[in-house]
């Protein structure tokens, strides 16, 4: 939270109340994208080569990306 108290500092706005909503849509937001590059490497149109190490990555990113919009009032 050091972060974010030197941003306070500096601009004089405090976001830390809306943290929550804001990690929720980025948790959300990776999760997607990665549901994208999984979707391609299903269909063999991955490019990457580590392309298919992130299909494990999808759940556990909306699973917190949940959490965070749990915190929000969803």
């Amino acid at each position: 939270m050091e972060y974010v108290d030197a941003y306070v500092k500096r601009t004089g706005l405090d976001p830390r109340p809306y943290l929550p909503v804001y990690s929720a849509y980025n948790f959300f937001r990776l999760a997607a994208i990665l549901q994208g590059i999984v979707g391609r490497v299903r269909d063999g149109t991955a490019t990457g080569a580590f392309a298919a190490a992130k299909t494990d990555l999808v759940g556990p990113l909306a699973a917190k990306g949940w959490e965070f919009a749990l915190q929000a009032g969803a």
